[in-house]
């Protein structure tokens, strides 16, 4: 059975646009996937406590920006971006804040994401329970989920945490000379997803 890539991404920016909780939307991914891909491991993702996860991560953002005040002379927007650290223990799956000199909503390529060849901050890593658990289910078995499992739900996961975390933030917060700025989420390797801005107003969701 194919997987509905599209299907999956359109969930995503339908769910980040609601008011359901992070982990409603994950279960509401699960279970689109699940529809998709029958397997057992499903379950074991659907109990995973992912509002626990960023309500661990509510600081990490605050953090960052006091550690790292912004950069640019045109400070556009902010990348959360999902990789595969190797650690102590091995590869692992996490997302780091990264700030963006350039942001278009329009464009369909994202060649604009990264001006420079290393993302800044350094290290500004969320160590994520929930992502490494998901990596965890996901290839824990030689008959695991793989990537039909880690690939949307990461991704929804990075999308829901950012809407969440940045609902009560304002882009004076982050930086002085910007009103608007770009939320863009997604894999280093592709699978990129612009899911809103932050303005005045809070966070706005994007439409699909």
């Amino acid at each position: 059975m194919n997987f509905d890539v599209e299907a999956a991404y359109k969930k995503i920016y339908e769910l980040v646009a609601s008011n359901a909780s992070v982990s409603d939307s994950m279960q509401q991914m699960i279970r689109l996937c699940e529809l998709n891909f029958p397997h057992g491991d499903w379950d074991a993702l659907a109990k995973i406590d992912y509002d626990a996860d960023v309500a661990s991560l509510s600081g990490w953002i605050p953090d960052v920006l006091w550690k790292y005040p912004d950069p640019f002379p045109e400070f556009k927007g902010l990348f959360f971006g999902l990789c595969n650290p190797l650690r102590e223990y091995g590869t692992q799956l996490d997302m780091y804040l990264a700030y963006m000199q350039e942001y278009n909503s329009h464009k369909i390529e994202y060649d604009w994401l990264f001006v420079a060849d290393t993302p800044y901050p350094p290290n500004a890593f969320a160590n994520s329970k929930s992502l490494q658990q998901i990596w965890d289910v996901a290839y824990g078995t030689p008959n695991g989920l793989n990537n039909k499992a880690s690939r949307p739900l990461c991704l929804a996961f990075a999308a829901f945490a950012a809407r969440s975390l940045l609902e009560n933030l304002n882009p004076s917060e982050i930086s002085r000379r910007s009103t608007q700025i770009g939320v863009v989420v997604g894999f280093d390797t592709g699978d990129i997803l612009t899911i809103g801005e932050l303005t005045d107003n809070g966070f706005e969701a994007a439409s699909p």
